[in-house]
């Protein structure tokens, strides 16, 4: 994960461990520096898990289109441009192959001032082989649950509590009386929202327990605003939830309407209404329960790490080096 500042013991660190192919999940700026990875001799992969490398700044950056358009006196600060060149200057003179988790990130990068003059190639993240659906595991319960999760639960700024939130006060009052709301990565006191009951999960640190989660919910409402390929979307079509997401970056890909989950044009809460509400008639009737196996076996054909790695493999084999 680049940054400004070099990693102590870097150069020995990769001579000992002599490897064919350096792999960089783009996260943050918290690990090594642009020039230690660029000077490392071995033929490398990077994947993009947002807009940080192909941005001055902001990983996820909305409407500003500056990183297809350009970075000028004029519509940035010294900061801003200096950033955006040494990422520009580190791509052109690093022998490198990208990979982006989602059709709409790649299609960016190759758009993008950085990315233009490289391929890209659309490979998912790998999903913790712990995220499948049991029956056995379904908790039966009376009211309609919908999980909403992500760290820091609703005061994520990307992850679109408000929209949820909005939506939620669409549903006739009969969906409301019987819904039920688990927020989990916040910690609070149970409330409420228009009368529908909010339950807080807090911090969950153990996936077999995020899967157990799963179980005792109906759908998994994913309202994300800016996130590239979120991966609670993935563990949860792998637990068997139908997602709900709205028509925004790479949020609704993998997503079939009204089957394993629901697409709302971006901003639509109507829509977004009519999505929790289709899949309440579906709980009702029992249709639901029945499709959860189907969903979960569609995501394990795509997702399962034996899937993704092969991929990733393939990928590997086609770096050349320096």
């Amino acid at each position: 994960m680049p940054n400004i500042l070099p990693l102590i013991g870097l150069k020995e660190t990769i001579k000992a461990i002599a490897p064919d192919v350096i792999h960089v999940q783009y996260i943050g700026q918290d690990m090594l520096s642009f020039s230690q990875l660029a000077a490392l001799p071995q033929p490398k992969v990077l994947t993009l898990h947002d807009l940080s490398l192909i941005n001055a700044v902001e990983p996820y950056p909305g409407n500003d289109t500056r990183f297809l358009d350009g970075f000028n006196n004029e519509n940035s600060t010294r900061l801003e441009r200096w950033m955006f060149h040494r990422k520009q200057a580190f791509v052109s003179k690093s022998n490198m192959m990208f990979t982006g988790p989602s059709k709409w990130v790649c299609d960016l990068f190759r758009r993008s001032i950085i990315g233009r003059d490289h391929s890209v190639r659309e490979v998912p993240n790998i999903v913790d082989p712990v995220y499948s659906y049991d029956e056995t595991l379904r908790t039966r319960h009376e009211k309609f649950t919908v999980l909403f999760g992500a760290y820091g639960g609703r005061k994520s700024a990307y992850k679109g509590w408000p929209d949820l939130e909005g939506a939620l006060r669409l549903l006739p009052q009969a969906i409301k009386m019987n819904t039920k709301v688990c927020v989990f990565g916040e910690d609070g006191e149970d409330s409420s929202v228009d009368g529908i009951e909010l339950q807080f999960l807090g911090a969950i640190k153990e996936p077999a327990r995020l899967r157990a989660i799963h179980h005792t919910a109906d759908i998994f409402a994913m309202p994300s605003r800016q996130d590239n390929a979120p991966q609670v979307k993935f563990e949860a079509l792998m637990s068997g939830l139908p997602v709900l997401a709205f028509q925004r970056t790479g949020c609704a890909e993998h997503i079939e309407h009204m089957k394993n989950g629901w697409i709302s044009p971006d901003g639509d809460l109507q829509s977004y209404a009519e999505g929790i509400a289709f899949f309440y008639s579906l709980f009702e009737s029992g249709e639901l329960d029945r499709r959860k196996t189907a969903i979960a076996n569609k995501a394990k054909a795509l997702f399962d790490e034996k899937v993704v790695v092969r991929q990733m493999i393939d990928l590997y084999r086609t770096c050349k080096p320096a």
